[in-house]
């Protein structure tokens, strides 16, 4: 009980603090491995429960990962090493606790903790917004320093901020759209989903995130798409709070701030002028891209090896591996054949994720979020490479742990059925032989 609070309170502050307040974070986190290694000496293996098919993949990619890394210590890659964390530690490390968690009643807390979690994110933006504009004074940027908090609030008639929470909001705005698009009635806890949304729509348009715009924007239709596969009707009702939602917070953004149209457009623009070397971010991007596909094709099979660097960043000397573009880079590092791995290892999550919504209804509420969520911040990840923290890999592994619990679960009921026949069975044969 004690580990499972744990776990719920790490996820917690990993949502609201992604890549700050490490120290107090890995307390939490060193107290729960712990209660892991309890649980696994004295319960053994009725401690940690998988399903076959979530260790088979997760070794598959870790023996992978352990592969691609001594491909690149052979061709003396930077950080051939360094990659072992998110590729092969941190795995296993949320394998286990997958295994830990193995209960669908235990793994529904965190779908309200992403809500909660997600809602503190935007208390903290607010907060930050409050402050720089002089409204009230906590000094709470100087508190939140280790989240990068940068804010710009005259940008040319608009508004610019950021914090590292902010990344959450790239998995808890789509979950929440799905969430609502999937509501049965409305509740008082809907209505609050419905609100965190709302805040959170013109936090992003204050943000001048383009990622973030883009993702919230084509959410409905990546929650749409997993619905028709799965054969789950969409009625009329469940779309008018989302076009409330969506009217409201672009109307209460312009409300409270001088908004300008033309310049969100210009910001918006400005993302794909990759041949202006003014715009830094876009033309950095463009050379990232030149430089990784040009790398590729040296070996477009294998690639140069887990935590190798293309020619611009030769010669760097912090985190020469690291890049913007997070899938380009993985297919310069393991080439065709390593991220086909990787690629189908995801693929195989969602299928089965769909394959149990088309046969178990009841599944759906969970899913069908969780999916659009892990599959907008994904689309996210492409321009920043969330996923190579510790903090931002559960956008997988949360899903991977529904998964388990049901397939367990389903086991178990088709080994109780197997009892009950052989039961029905042995007794009958012995009549016959009488």
């Amino acid at each position: 009980m004690i580990s499972r609070a744990a776990v719920q309170l790490f996820f917690f502050f990993m949502l609201l603090f992604p890549a700050g307040f490490t120290r107090e974070r890995g307390g939490i986190l060193a107290v729960l491995l712990f209660f892991v290694l309890v649980k696994i000496l004295y319960q053994q293996r009725s401690g940690i429960r998988l399903a076959q098919p979530i260790v088979e993949i997760t070794s598959a990619c870790v023996l992978v990962s352990l592969l691609w890394m001594a491909w690149g210590a052979a061709n003396n890659a930077p950080g051939a090493l360094q990659v072992g964390s998110v590729f092969v530690v941190w795995p296993i490390l949320y394998m286990i606790l997958i295994g830990l968690m193995s209960n669908l009643k235990q793994l529904q807390p965190f779908l309200t903790t992403i809500v909660i979690a997600t809602f503190g994110v935007e208390l903290l933006c607010i907060g930050i917004l409050l402050e720089s504009s002089g409204i009230i004074n906590i000094d709470l940027i100087s508190r939140l320093e280790p989240l990068n908090a940068a804010v710009n609030l005259l940008y040319e008639g608009n508004a610019q901020f950021n914090i590292s929470s902010m990344s959450t909001f790239a998995f808890g705005l789509p979950f929440l759209v799905a969430k609502i698009l999937y509501a049965r009635k409305l509740s008082r806890w809907s209505l609050f989903e419905i609100f965190v949304l709302l805040l959170g729509v013109v936090i992003i348009l204050f943000s001048g995130k383009r990622a973030f715009w883009i993702i919230v924007a084509i959410s409905p239709i990546v929650f749409v798409s997993f619905a028709k596969i799965i054969g789950e009707k969409i009625a009329l009702q469940r779309i008018l709070p989302l076009i409330f939602v969506s009217v409201a917070g672009v109307g209460l953004a312009f409300a409270v701030y001088d908004f300008k149209v033309a310049t969100m457009v210009d910001i918006f623009v400005q993302g794909f002028q990759f041949g202006d070397p003014n715009n830094v971010s876009a033309y950095r991007r463009a050379e990232q891209f030149d430089a990784l596909v040009k790398g590729w094709e040296e070996n477009p099979l294998f690639g140069a090896g887990h935590g190798a660097a293309a020619e611009d960043k030769k010669g760097e000397l912090t985190e020469a591996f690291a890049y913007e573009l997070g899938y380009i880079a993985l297919l310069f590092q393991v080439g065709i054949l390593g991220l086909a791995v990787y690629a189908v290892a995801v693929g195989w999550l969602f299928a089965q994720s769909i394959r149990i919504m088309v046969r178990n209804f009841a599944t759906r509420d969970a899913l069908l979020p969780l999916l659009t969520g892990t599959s907008c911040f994904l689309i996210a990840n492409a321009t920043n490479p969330y996923l190579n923290k510790f903090d931002y890999l559960w956008v997988i592994f949360l899903p991977a742990a529904f998964v388990n619990a049901i397939l367990l679960r389903s086991a178990h009921q088709r080994a109780k059925t197997r009892q009950k026949h052989l039961g029905e069975v042995i007794p009958a044969t012995r009549n016959a032989n009488e």
